[in-house]
């Protein structure tokens, strides 16, 4: 019976050692921002504007890329890219006799939600331009709170064009 009793001590440290392991993982990983990058094909939101027929968004993605300055130390950067692809010039983009060869983007929003579709973030560029006919890729970053960076899970944007 008595050599039984150390056996029985190491097994108890050994689970309780485990268990405690355990948590401090499940805490630690609960508290990581996911940083890959979330990348999509082919989904035309919301684009607005007049030449909005000429225009569609061959792919966009968003990621969390890393925390913030020593200042900003509960914050995430974040960056998102959207490629915007445009058609030829249409017939009826003649200016005082001169083709208008630039397709004019007023702002570009880039939202980042959590699963159940709440606005975590909000970013946005305004006045752009590109040549009608080509492909334009746009990059920007911003920060977000740690809190909700934790949450982010999907994205949207709304492009609008003059």
């Amino acid at each position: 019976m008595l050599s039984r009793l150390p056996t029985i001590r190491v097994i108890r440290e050994t689970c309780l050692f485990l268990a405690v392991l355990g948590i401090l993982l499940a805490l630690y990983s609960c508290s990581r921002v996911n940083t890959d990058w979330h990348r999509y094909s082919g989904r035309n939101f919301e684009i607005i504007g007049t030449d909005r027929n000429l225009v569609q968004v061959p792919t966009d993605g968003w990621r969390i890329i890393s925390k913030a300055d020593d200042q900003h130390k509960n914050e995430y950067e974040w960056g998102w890219e959207l490629s915007i692809k445009t058609e030829d010039i249409p017939k009826e983009k003649k200016m005082d006799g001169k083709w208008e060869l630039l397709l004019t983007i007023k702002e570009i929003q880039y939202i980042l939600l959590d699963e159940d579709g709440f606005e975590l973030a909000k970013d946005t560029v305004h006045d752009q331009s590109m040549f009608y006919g080509g492909q334009e890729t746009f990059r920007h970053t911003s920060t977000i709170p740690k809190r909700k960076a934790l949450r982010a899970a999907k994205s949207v944007y709304k492009v609008i064009l003059l």
